[in-house]
């Protein structure tokens, strides 16, 4: 069984039933779902099970209804049981934080350092991926006031246009990188373990590149490959080759060759542009993308997001 199944009839089986009888006042404030863990976007299974998971869900109030009813709720929530269709907690330790009472501006600042989508362009470059992925995964079950949706769903509408761009050519300039300074050297002197190694830094990001080109947000390391595989464009195609060259090492060139070509032919599709790389110390034909990300950036409007430099 799913962990965001079973804990969602949890909730709406044994949670919510309690809370209305013990407390019917708190339900109009009331929000609850999931606000971490592999089963948020579905990848937990039988290994991802001893830890952090078992039947339970999280409760988000403002700072002011936490405060009222807090200590109430919190005498509820102990009483639930840790067992569920057959299902508990891996770490009995762990099943003492089975139902959280969570204040949701805190909650927002520590997921993503903001209580609200930036109203500002910018801003955006300042909050990792990783955490957009999360933030828009977290499963609501149920939510009186819609403050809690409002909030998550705020990040679904994606990057502004300019940050979207700025962040395909920041990943592209690092394809590149990992690429010709580092992978394909190592391959063309032999050196199989070096380039192996080097190989997995160049995944990463051509990765990060497709989640852009899909315009979806891509999670951190553990989870990446298994999402990306998910993307409808780009998601099989290239990551049948990844996995292609952790087995076969000796075919890497020609596969960062292969990669290359499908990211070209897709930024061609967007309507994406090379632009001329004066001075480039290397052989034309090798600096593709970094024409790529090159025409990408000056087609940047936002001055100040085109000249960030902390990514």
């Amino acid at each position: 069984m799913k962990g965001l199944e079973l804990c969602k009839d949890f909730f709406f089986e044994i949670g919510l039933p309690k809370i209305k009888e013990s407390i019917p006042e708190i339900l109009p404030y009331l929000a609850a779902g999931l606000g971490g863990g592999s089963q948020c976007h579905g990848n937990d299974d039988e290994i991802y099970r001893d830890h952090g998971w078992g039947p339970g869900f999280g409760i988000w109030l403002q700072k002011d209804i936490k405060e009222r009813f807090e200590k109430e709720l919190k005498e509820v929530l102990d009483q639930l049981p840790k067992q569920y269709k057959g299902y508990g907690w891996a770490d009995k330790s762990e099943a003492q934080y089975a139902c959280l009472i969570l204040d949701i501006d805190k909650f927002m600042n520590v997921k993503v350092g903001v209580s609200d989508a930036p109203s500002k362009d910018v801003h955006w470059l300042h909050i990792a991926e990783e955490r957009l992925f999360e933030i828009t995964h977290y499963p609501i079950f149920y939510d009186a006031a819609v403050e809690v949706t409002r909030r998550f769903n705020s990040f679904k509408n994606y990057y502004p246009e300019d940050v979207w761009k700025k962040r395909l050519s920041h990943h592209l300039i690092e394809v590149w990188r990992w690429n010709v300074q580092y992978v394909k050297r190592s391959a063309n002197r032999n050196d199989l373990v070096t380039a192996g190694l080097l190989w997995g830094r160049f995944a990463e990001h051509v990765m990060k590149v497709g989640f852009l080109l899909n315009r979806e947000y891509a999670p951190y390391e553990k989870w990446l490959y298994v999402q990306f595989l998910k993307l409808p464009r780009l998601g099989e195609e290239i990551g049948n080759r990844i996995a292609r060259g952790i087995r076969e090492p000796t075919e890497i060139v020609d596969l960062t060759d292969q990669i290359e070509d499908l990211l070209i032919k897709e930024l061609k599709t967007l309507g994406f542009r090379a632009q001329e790389v004066p001075r480039a110390a290397y052989p034309k034909e090798t600096i593709r993308l970094l024409k790529f990300s090159k025409g990408i950036v000056e087609s940047i409007k936002n001055t100040e997001i085109k000249s960030f430099q902390n990514l």
